[in-house]
């Protein structure tokens, strides 16, 4: 997952504040002594009735004026929402069970806790189950990544799912006995977990401390570390083939492993344009934050504004995507055409996604959505030539600029892109933003076909689409998890929205 925007702790640095120093750090003198005798001092009549009148705070009042004349009216348009955290929401994961009528909703947050959540598909029954308290061991820090293992395993596997925490564990639970079956340790703080695509049973997660840990879930051993990074793991995956381990960190390597003997097969230096060498980003490596994986190629996001598509075959950077640009040369669509909308001091790509489309949609293209809050679809059949660039129209937080000046962009605020999905067969993106708005597109034509908002302005980190394949992928249930702590459940008509 990307863990740049929002999921993060707040650490105490360990020191303590000396007496005679400042907020700012610095040294100040002892107060001097008071003689009360001396002739200088002079008594003071106080009136003690107008010691009682309250003084008028005019800070505060301005404080409230602002917050208050400026807060935008956002409608909420889900269709069911879950309350249960306490604080920021930070993964969710979506599972249909008996035969799709039971949608379970899993989510894990700030609060230093995990959720699973069963809705039966009228809406009208819901069950909150915590899983810190039912597994009697209670996740210590940040539940930062939850998964199933349902869409790798056949009907007569076992069905899992796993919570990654800060606090270095990883919890393996039983689905169908909604029972504690592990509590994996090693890592130090865990950033993302996957399972294998071939039968779901084993389990690979990235760490802080700079490794990979691989488990098989069932028996609770470690089958491998993977060691090399030099700084955290951001994200990684299998290969879809499962014969390969790929994973990328803040060191700026893209890493190749091979999970039966554990060695590394491959390193890709990004920041050169051809993966080795000399970095070019400020003298460094540039960061990971996301990845994506298709037969042969990885995606992968950085804070440099590129992404780097790498070919596992011939071990090379095949292509480098100019996510953000220090120009704004390319024709913008789907919003606006203000040039001022476009922030290009914020370079971070945090979602990208191959179109893994099937039947007529083969089309050989792929997505990056940076912080700039701007999506841009690219077509690798063409060496990587970027066909559309999306821009949503901007949220309007301050009425008064709008009005007295239409384009000046300190009147707006629109959001930076969190998560990206595509449609499984059609080439549709959702998009998720800091700005709490969700935003289906059209990669055709760069088009924005619909928003949908949730209430507020809470920055969403994390998304997960369920698409309806009864019903051909034309209807979906998507999933978000907010600051507010809120989880939203979106009702989506595909069809309509593309038909409209």
């Amino acid at each position: 997952p990307s863990t740049s925007l929002g999921k993060r702790r707040n650490m105490n640095d360990g020191t303590k504040k000396d007496d005679n120093m400042t907020n700012n750090g610095q040294e100040v003198d002892d107060p001097e002594f008071i003689d009360l005798n001396s002739p200088d001092v002079v008594e003071v009549e106080i009136n003690e009735a107008d010691d009682l009148e309250p003084m008028e705070d005019d800070d505060d009042q301005d404080e409230s004026n602002i917050l208050g004349d400026n807060e935008p009216n956002v409608p909420d348009q889900s269709s069911f929402s879950i309350d249960c955290h306490k604080d920021s929401v930070y993964a969710v994961a979506l599972n249909f069970a008996d035969n799709g009528t039971n949608l379970q909703v899993l989510s894990g947050g700030g609060d230093d806790k995990a959720f699973l959540t069963s809705i039966k598909k009228d809406g009208q029954e819901k069950n909150v189950f915590d899983l810190s308290e039912g597994s009697k061991n209670p996740h210590k820090d940040s539940v930062s990544c939850v998964a199933f293992n349902t869409s790798y395993v056949g009907e007569k596997d076992k069905k899992l799912f796993a919570l990654g925490c800060f606090d270095g564990t990883i919890q393996i639970w039983d689905l169908d006995a909604g029972s504690l079956l592990h509590k994996l340790e090693g890592p130090t703080d865990v950033e993302w977990v996957s399972w294998h695509p071939k039968g779901g049973s084993v389990l690979l997660a990235g760490s802080t401390d700079g490794t990979v840990w691989m488990y098989h879930a069932l028996t609770s051993k470690c089958l491998q570390v993977f060691c090399g990074h030099e700084a955290d793991v951001t994200c990684g995956d299998f290969t879809m083939d499962g014969k390969l381990a790929v994973s990328a960190g803040a060191d700026g390597t893209v890493r190749v492993w091979a999970p039966r003997t554990g060695l590394s097969k491959h390193v890709f230096r990004l920041g050169d344009n051809t993966g080795g060498g000399e970095a070019s980003y400020g003298g460094q490596q540039p960061a990971t934050t996301c990845m994506d994986i298709s037969p042969t190629l990885v995606l992968v996001g950085s804070e440099d504004g590129n992404a780097y598509l790498c070919h596992v075959g011939n071990k090379k950077v095949v292509a480098v995507l100019q996510h953000a640009k220090d120009d704004s040369s390319v024709m913008k669509t789907g919003g606006t055409d203000d040039e001022s909308m476009i922030d290009t001091s914020l370079r971070s790509v945090e979602a990208v996604g191959f179109f893994k489309g099937v039947g007529d949609s083969q089309y050989n293209w792929c997505a990056t959505g940076g912080v700039d809050g701007v999506l841009k679809v690219w077509d690798l059949g063409n060496n990587g030539q970027c066909r559309q660039v999306c821009v949503p129209s901007a949220i309007v937080v301050d009425p008064e600029k709008e009005k007295e000046s239409p384009n000046d962009a300190e009147g707006f605020k629109s959001g930076g892109i969190t998560k990206l999905q595509w449609h499984p067969n059609l080439p549709l993106i959702f998009t998720s933003s800091t700005d709490g708005v969700v935003r289906l597109w059209d990669a055709r034509t760069g088009s924005l076909l619909q928003s949908f908002t949730g209430g507020n302005m809470e920055t969403i980190n994390s998304l997960d689409v369920y698409f309806d394949a009864s019903k051909n992928n034309n209807e979906c249930i998507l999933a978000t998890g907010s600051d507010d702590g809120v989880i939203r459940l979106f009702r989506i008509d595909i069809g309509a929205a593309v038909s409209s």
